[in-house]
Parts: C-alpha cells; structure tokens; sequence
C-alpha cells in the first residue's frame, strides 16, 4: 500500500499598513499562536514607525511607504490599522492589487465610501471583513442565541452603554474628526454594531446629542434609535466622567439579557437571563480572546469561501447608522 501525503496549504501571509499600538494585540499575538499563519511584514507613513514596530515584534520586513507592501505578491492578507480617514483609499487599493482585507473599526467614514469599498472587493473578488473581535467570540453568540432563541419572548428595547477612558491629545486620530475619531465612531460602534445585529435589522435615528472637544469631535454620543418596534438608546464616550467599561441589555416580554464587557470578554465579562418572575441564569463563557477567534474566523472565511458577519452590506449598514447618528447630533460625518 503506498501511503499518499495529504497537501498542506501554506501559511496565510499578513502585511500590516499602519504601525499602530492596536496591531500587537489584534494580530501579531494572535497569529503567533497558530502554524498556519505568519505576519511578514509592516509599513507605516511615519520615518522609522514601521522598522522599529519590526524590531520590536519580530516582523520579518518593513516598508517605510504603504505601496511597497502592497505591490509584494506574496502577501494574501492586508491588515490596516491607519486613521479611519484613510481607511477607505487603502483598502480599495489593497484589494486592486489582489489582497484580502481585514480592516479595523470604523472601517469608513460614510455609508457611501463603505458601499464603495464592498464594491470594490466584489470586483476583485476578495474579502473585505470589518475588524469586530467581538462577533466571533463565543461570548456574542450566546447573546444572539439568548435574543433569537426565545428566551425572552419578543424582543422590545435594547440598551448599551460603552465608556473607553481616551483623555484628549492634540493631535490624536481619536480627538481630530476629520482623521476620523470620537467616541461614537471609536467606542460606539460597538454597541450600534451589536444592536444592529440582535434586533436583526436597521436603526432609524430619533435623536442624537454630543460633547464635543475643542477641534469639534465628539467625546460622548447619546442616540435614541427604532429598529422597527425595538425601542434602544446607547451612550458612548471617552470616559471623561470618570465611568469605564461597557454593558448591553436587551429587554423582551418574558425576561431579559444582562452582560457586561461584550466587547472584550476575555478580560472578564458576565453573561445572565433574567426572566419575568426574576429567576436569574449566570451562562458561563469559555473563549480565547476575541482577536484570536476574530483571526480563526478571518482564516477560515479565506479558506472556504464562508461568508462572515462582519462583511459584505453589515459593514455598508453599520458605517450608514454611525453617519445618521452624527448628522442628528449635528457633526458633520463625511
């Protein structure tokens, strides 16, 4: 009998535009948990940013202009981790050039420049994936199978609060709206995002209010919003009163959800069904973190041909949401 070597697919290979102090944690621990992938290399605009983030994590290559990486044929992933400003002109060029694309949070400015963006990867025939961890955690699925599995009877109000301690710097991605920052686009997408998905369907905006900073981005946002006749409200800040941390809850007529740190379970989190009579039911959740499950996800979408829950008209809808919200508080998004 001759035995017959099963084909092993090569690693996938990830190049990071942008040298930004989120990368580590999102993709280069991750990927070094795993055989099957490798971060190869980094490029940054800033002199020297990508060479020494190459130093420092063990990057194999770095590039001191984001076309060099994206002209290298032997990268199948591109990760971007620039100011959202910029988001929209990278990753279009990325998928022109024939890479699959994870890109972070907010991934555009406007609901326009996002439908441009899928559109593009359409074209290419690439994936474009939005940078949610969250949604791939075990922990957000046992949200959707709370709401949607009839636990709580028909869903009628959500509520979501997220506070993200981000003091104000001059000059920070976060604090300049036209690079693309607030609270709303940085910490509230989050809780939009999984509105949006356990009401199973999209917002329309009642109301919407803002502090701003002195350059006129937000530093906390409060939305009323109508998914149909799902009532919700969520605020989202950069913890300038001092409140850190986030909680979702979603309320039906025959019980509720309570959790608390959706976004980042595996720094510690809580799960509960709370039913009309006030029984409790503490769901315990087992999980990696969520960049890694966000990274098995990513990997096995490109593999399969699998769609995700972070891509496609998800991410067209929740830049669209985000842009309605700041147009009722009075910023311009675009």
């Amino acid at each position: 009998m001759i035995e017959t070597a099963v084909p092993v697919a090569p690693p996938l290979r990830i190049g990071i535009l942008g040298a930004a102090a989120i990368a580590p944690t999102a993709i280069i621990t991750p990927a070094r948990e795993r055989d099957d992938v490798i971060v190869a290399a980094v490029a940054a605009a800033r002199p020297g940013a990508a060479q020494a983030f190459a130093r420092t994590h063990g990057v194999a290559a770095s590039h001191a202009d984001y076309d060099s990486l994206l002209s290298r044929d032997d990268i199948d992933l591109i990760y971007i981790a620039t100011a959202a400003a910029s988001h929209g002109e990278l990753t279009c060029a990325a998928l022109e050039a024939g890479h699959h694309v994870l890109v972070e949070k907010p991934a555009a400015m406007t609901g326009e420049e996002a439908a441009r963006m899928t559109a593009t990867a359409r074209r290419a025939g690439r994936r474009l994936i939005e940078a949610f961890h969250y949604a791939h955690h075990p922990m957000f699925r046992a949200m959707l199978d709370a709401v949607h599995g009839g636990d709580l009877g028909e869903l009628v109000e959500l509520r979501a609060e997220v506070h993200d301690p981000r003091p104000f710097a001059t000059g920070s991605v976060l604090h300049e709206l036209g690079l693309g920052g607030g609270a709303l686009r940085h910490a509230g997408c989050y809780p939009l995002h999984a509105m949006r998905q356990l009401a199973g369907a999209e917002p329309a905006v009642r109301s919407a209010t803002s502090t701003l900073n002195p350059t006129g981005t937000d530093t906390a946002t409060t939305a009323e919003l109508s998914f149909g006749d799902v009532a919700a409200t969520f605020v989202a800040s950069f913890g300038d009163d001092g409140r850190v941390g986030n909680r979702l809850v979603a309320i039906g007529t025959r019980g509720r959800l309570e959790v608390e740190n959706f976004i980042a379970p595996h720094l510690g989190a809580s799960l509960a069904v709370v039913t009309a009579d006030g029984r409790r039911r503490e769901v315990a959740i087992a999980g990696a973190t969520s960049y890694s499950h966000q990274l098995d996800a990513v990997v096995h979408a490109i593999a399969s041909g699998e769609a995700v829950r972070t891509e496609g008209s998800d991410i067209v809808a929740n830049a669209a949401a985000i842009e309605a919200i700041l147009n009722a508080a009075g910023i311009h998004a675009g």
